[in-house]
């Protein structure tokens, strides 16, 4: 019985290699493929969100602008040590349980669902 080691998600790969999440942290240095890993497990477990979707929040123009605003990526850009992969897990979860960020990402899971359902009728 699995009650407290919930199967670990797999994150999808970017389709926006020059935008959005993933291309603010290559264009800035960072590891983008470890970056991306970190980020898009956070958005499904914070915001319960499908890999999909977190994939696409992250594609957007608001991955981008959340990438800009994490501070520990500069850290991240040359020392991808375990220590900073935690620290930019954390600074991802605390930054998602603001209001000021977890609105908005709320906001476009309901879009990328409604969407969905539209291309699927």
């Amino acid at each position: 019985m699995r009650l407290f080691n919930r199967p670990r998600r797999e994150p999808l790969p970017t389709q926006n290699p020059a935008w959005g999440f993933w291309g603010e942290c290559a264009m800035n240095g960072c590891d983008a493929s470890k970056a991306w890993n970190i980020a898009i497990d956070e958005i499904g477990t914070k915001l319960r969100a499908s890999p999909s979707q977190a994939r696409t929040l992250l594609d957007s123009r608001l991955g981008r602008h959340f990438a800009e605003s994490l501070e520990t990526l500069d850290r991240f850009l040359g020392d991808q040590s375990a220590d900073n992969a935690r620290a930019l897990k954390e600074e991802i979860g605390a930054t998602l349980s603001d209001r000021r960020w977890r609105e908005p990402f709320l906001l476009g899971l309901k879009e990328v669902h409604a969407l969905k359902r539209g291309i699927e009728r």
